[in-house]
């Protein structure tokens, strides 16, 4: 039973340890134990901080270069309209002049679509459609084939 009452007292001697104050050397090792654990906190919120910034100039930047290429191939597709229409154009041409007879020529002018330089100019002036820049309906082009041929 001695043995059990050490024991026992031992244990309650170790609970009265346990609410009393600690030692300075424990105090001062608590303390700086805390401050390092503070300093290394501090240290991993500003690396966040910096991280985040470059994370936001990095957005920034992608957002500046995809509007960047969306411009430059806005602008590919503008040129290459322009460079077909202009072919267009010279084709047309070409086959009015290469006509044996100036009314071959004309017929074929009438019956082709207007330029499309002209068309576009008269869509986006506003302005009122003449019936020589609209083109012929079908059947204007059938009178118009008559007259010329009868």
């Amino acid at each position: 039973m001695s043995s059990r009452s050490k024991s026992e007292q031992q244990r309650k001697k170790e609970r009265a340890k346990a609410y009393n104050e600690p030692s300075k050397e424990v105090m001062e090792a608590i303390v700086e134990s805390q401050r390092r654990v503070n300093a290394r906190q501090k240290k991993q919120r500003e690396q966040q901080e910096k991280q985040n910034a470059v994370d936001i100039d990095e957005q920034q930047y992608e957002i500046l270069v995809g509007q960047l290429k969306s411009a430059e191939a806005r602008n590919r597709l503008r040129i290459l309209r322009a460079r077909h229409s202009q072919a267009a154009e010279r084709d047309v041409g070409h086959l009015i002049a290469c006509q044996p007879t100036a009314l071959r020529a004309v017929r074929l002018e009438a019956m082709l679509p207007p330029k499309a330089a002209e068309s576009a100019a008269g869509r986006s002036a506003g302005a009122e459609a003449d019936p020589e820049s609209v083109g012929m309906s079908k059947a204007d082009r059938n009178r118009l084939n008559q007259l010329m041929s009868g």
